[in-house]
Parts: structure tokens; sequence; C-alpha cells
């Protein structure tokens, strides 16, 4: 048996307020797609401030937007890692003190050039204040992180309340009402448009530290994906924080058609990086047929040098 629904539509209060099925024109968007980010200065002036809330001509100018942060946030992580290439983790956490370094700082950019108060300034500002805790509980509904299932790019071009205007149709991307399906069959058929699973785990040999690993799966309108993320915590003194790590992250799926007919493989990996958090993220562009995910077909893998190895699956 595979799990069925129907395509809904969430629209509230005055304005049309639209989590999934749309008026979005998104004959642009197929499986030939691929953001790019040929004139960065161009991209981002194209993108405007009305009501707290930034706008875009169309979704190909969103993605667009969010291919050039990703850009240059790796950009900005990867000269310091090139920079002090050879330090040990714990060296370039300390280095970031004494020079000041910012680990969002081309993020950051954007929403000053902007004036903008973005998702992402909001969640960072209460991920700090839950760490400086004296003994913040690490679990889902006290990590600020999983407020939603976005990444820091995505939350820099999204209001406080998750908001944003495409073609002049006022967009939550926080709001999965309208795309969780009904659950997966327990013999292991079906498909769903969303999924997600996140796990907190102490580190075998020290309670210092911890690690979580988060599987997810999500579809919008235009797009699916499947992503794995990893993020390392270390007490230091008193106090938690995110700490560097050598981490490694992969993801492999399993997408389908709409009605959990036609199958396609996925998967993708990252690492290892001595970073604070990593990402593994494969995207299907489809406005036809990939809007699902097979059910109990997603896998994350998650890997710390030689001191942490999980796995995650639905």
């Amino acid at each position: 048996m595979s799990c069925q629904e129907n395509d809904p539509v969430d629209i509230r209060g005055s304005e049309s307020h639209i989590v999934w099925r749309s008026g979005l024109d998104t004959t642009s968007i197929d499986s030939s797609f691929s953001p790019t980010c040929g004139n960065i200065q161009s991209i981002f002036a194209g993108v405007s401030k009305n009501n707290g809330v930034l706008e875009f001509d169309s979704i190909a100018h969103f993605e667009n937007c969010v291919k050039c942060l990703e850009d240059l946030l790796e950009a900005h992580l990867a000269q310091f890692d090139s920079t002090y290439h050879g330090k040990t983790a714990d060296q370039l956490d300390s280095i970031e003190v004494a020079i000041g370094f910012n680990y969002f700082q081309p993020l950051e950019d954007f929403e000053q050039s902007k004036q903008f108060n973005s998702r992402r300034a909001m969640i960072e500002s209460e991920i700090v204040s839950w760490l400086d805790q004296d003994n913040p509980v690490f679990d889902e509904s006290n990590d600020p992180d999983e407020k939603d299932d976005l990444s820091e790019v995505v939350r820099t071009l999204l209001s406080e309340e998750g908001e944003v205007r495409i073609q002049g149709t006022l967009i939550d991307l926080t709001d999965i009402s309208s795309v969780v399906s009904a659950s997966c069959s327990p013999f292991g058929d079906g498909c769903k448009r969303f999924e997600k699973t996140v796990e907190y785990h102490v580190y075998p040999n020290d309670i210092n530290k911890r690690i979580k690993a988060r599987l997810e799966n999500r579809a919008y309108p235009w797009k699916i994906w499947v992503s794995a993320k990893i993020v390392n915590f270390k007490k230091t003194g008193n106090r938690w924080k995110r700490a560097r790590a050598s981490l490694s992250v992969a993801v492999q799926g399993r997408f389908a058609d709409s009605s959990c007919g036609s199958q396609e493989n996925v998967r993708d990996w990252n690492g290892p990086k001595k970073r604070k958090e990593l990402k593994a993220r494969y995207t299907y562009w489809s406005t036809l047929s990939f809007w699902k995910h097979v059910c109990f077909e997603q896998h994350g893998i998650y890997e710390v040098s030689n001191e942490f190895f999980g796995t995650l699956n639905h």
C-alpha cells in the first residue's frame, strides 16, 4: 500500500500566504535548472524589501541568491581553513577568538546591506543564549536551530517570521503543514513530502562533547531535496559552544514521482572539513513529477574524525 495525498493549498489572511501549490510561475524550473551566481552584485541588487520582507522577481532569482550566499559563505570558511592549514580543530577555535573571525560574516554583510532583520540572525541569537545557559538541554524542543528545517543561508533571506515574497506572492517557508503527508506504511512502502529526524549524542569517550545529527526531506512546488547535517558542540569551562572538529557527512535517498511510481536514487557527501557544522544535500529541480521521497529509503551518515560514527534513517 502506498501513501497518497492531495495537493493542499494554505491561504490565510488578507494576502495570499501560500506554502504548497500557488500561482507562482514555475515553468522555468525543470530538471535542467541549475542555480547560478555569475553576477553577484546584479543578483543582490535585484532584491528589494517591502514591509520587512525581501522580494524576488522569480523563483530562479531567489534560488540564484541562495546559491550566491552559499558560495560566499563556503569561500569565506575555506579561506580561513587554507590560511591556518595544519592547525588542529582546537587551535582553529582559539585563532577564531583571537582574530575576531566571524563564521557567518558574508550572511551578516548581506543582511546589513539590505538593513534587514532576518530569521537567521534571530535564531543565531537564540542559539547563543541557549548554549550560554548553565545546563542547556540538548534536544529538538530546546535547540533553536530546530525551529525549522532550513539552512542558515535560506534563513538569511527570510523575515523573522519565515516569510519571503516571490513574484508578489507571500510565502512562509517555515510552515510545513501543507506538505506533511500521512505516515509511511509499517510495511515500508509509500512516499512522503516531508520528514525530519534529529538526534543528539554524547561522544563515546568525552562527556564534554556533543553531536547533533539531522536528516531531512522536503518538497517545494519547484524542488525536492534530501539533506544531512552534523553540528559539533564542546564544553569549555562551564559553558557550551559550537566547536570545530573534523566532520564528514553523507546522504543518500530515493525520490519518486507524484504517484510514488518512477523512482531515482540520489546521493551527496561533504568532508572531512574542520568545521563547526557541515551539510550534505541533493536537490532535484522539477515542477512536474519528482515531488516525494520514498519511505524508509533516506539515509544520513555522520562522522567526527575517529571519535564518533552514526547513521540516521527514515
